[in-house]
């Protein structure tokens, strides 16, 4: 494969109560196995979650911590089951917007939990961006890809009407089908929004797996993309890192929290 031009730039949206850089680090062994066609851009959640939106027991008063350090998040979720109203979800959207206008263009989003439903709406905004007034300037091309990982079905009216007409753009969906957070059929309903969506499980919970096959998986999987002739055949070509009913299953390295 020939080298690309300029490394690709794979826009990096973390899960809620994180930042970029914690995001970075869970992926540091990502990070090095593509840093020779793949720039990941990792930033922050705009806003800090504190009080009862966050629902972590064990997290620490903001007084003690570094601003640095703050638990943060793309929105805060409030509603009854099977309806949800994205406080702050229209201010999201104007601050991605704004990253995609001053850092790139992006040839991908890669997303983990809510950052992975995040990196879902930005991939149909860049697409159709007449559908939301934060993105109806916006000139970005639409991705080459997405990663969607651990990723669900977005609730909100706002965000689910972006998936009336199945998004185009190539995707790569990861899901733990033992995951206590985002229950397996969320993410198949997400996955149902995209026109050529790929499926990958695993058997753990709401992590992003770690483990050598995955990293290598993940790795040819980005990879292929670095010419765009041809890549999403070559993407789905990809042999697939779960191991047969015959192989030896390793237990689960813990590789995001959410």
């Amino acid at each position: 494969m020939a080298a690309p031009s300029r490394p690709m730039k794979v826009l990096m949206l973390c899960g809620y109560l994180q930042t970029g850089r914690i995001f970075s680090g869970r992926l540091g062994n990502l990070r090095k196995a593509t840093k020779d066609f793949a720039e990941l851009v990792f930033i922050d959640p705009p806003f800090v979650i504190e009080g009862e939106d966050n629902v972590d027991p064990e997290a620490p008063p903001l007084d003690t911590l570094k601003p640095e350090d703050y638990p943060r998040g793309w929105w805060m979720m409030r509603g009854e089951e099977g309806r949800r109203n994205y406080t702050n979800f229209d201010e999201c959207l104007t601050y991605v917007r704004d990253v995609l206008d001053k850092q790139g263009p992006f040839d991908a989003v890669f997303g983990f939990s809510q950052g992975a439903g995040l990196a879902a709406i930005v991939t149909a905004l860049v697409e159709k961006p007449e559908l939301h007034p934060a993105f109806a300037s916006c000139t970005h091309p639409p991705f080459r890809f997405s990663v969607i990982a651990a990723g669900f079905e977005p609730l909100d009216p706002r965000a689910s009407k972006l998936f009336y007409t199945p998004v185009k753009t190539p995707s790569l969906h990861i899901i733990g089908k033992a995951d206590p957070i985002v229950v397996e059929e969320r993410s198949l309903k997400l996955a149902d929004g995209f026109l050529d969506a790929r499926v990958e499980f695993h058997d753990g919970g709401h992590f992003i797996p770690s483990k050598t096959p995955w990293k290598n998986f993940l790795k040819a999987y980005i990879q292929a993309f670095v010419n765009e002739e041809g890549a999403a055949a070559r993407a789905l070509a990809v042999p697939s890192p779960t191991p047969t009913p015959a192989d030896p299953v390793d237990a689960p390295v813990r590789e995001v929290l959410t």
